[in-house]
């Protein structure tokens, strides 16, 4: 595998296991990694290393997006809350789940460009050492 596409995959599988949508992320990952011919194997490793971070950014996430939306979260907004509102379809489901996935895309993808980088220097100076 080259620099590049260990830099790439190890990059999106951060990115994406800190998604914090509990469940489509694995079947989206194999997919991208198929379309994209990234390393489905470390993708895999990172996303199931890093389950519990995701689970801890969820509300932060949240928080941010409803920071920006103007979606006001209850004080008493907990996890329990959150994983109440999986299981119903509606509106308030809805923006909770936006405003998560905004505030994830605030973060993760402008700091997924300064990660790639890194992760490609430290991919070659590993590959350079080991021939």
């Amino acid at each position: 595998m080259t620099a590049e596409k260990w830099a790439a995959s190890a990059c999106f599988g951060l990115v994406a296991a800190l998604f914090p949508v509990i469940g489509p992320v694995t079947l989206v990952s194999i997919g991208v990694c198929w379309i994209a011919r990234l390393n489905l194997p470390l993708v895999m490793v990172i996303l199931y290393g890093l389950y519990p971070i995701q689970l801890a950014l969820i509300l932060p996430f949240t928080w941010l997006g409803s920071q920006i939306t103007g979606w006001q979260l209850p004080a008493d907004f907990a996890f329990n809350d959150l994983m109440s509102l999986s299981g119903r379809f509606g509106r308030e489901a809805l923006h909770w789940l936006m405003a998560a996935i905004l505030g994830w895309a605030l973060i993760l993808l402008p700091l997924s460009l300064g990660i790639y980088p890194m992760l490609l220097r430290y991919a070659r100076r590993i590959s350079s050492t080991a021939n």
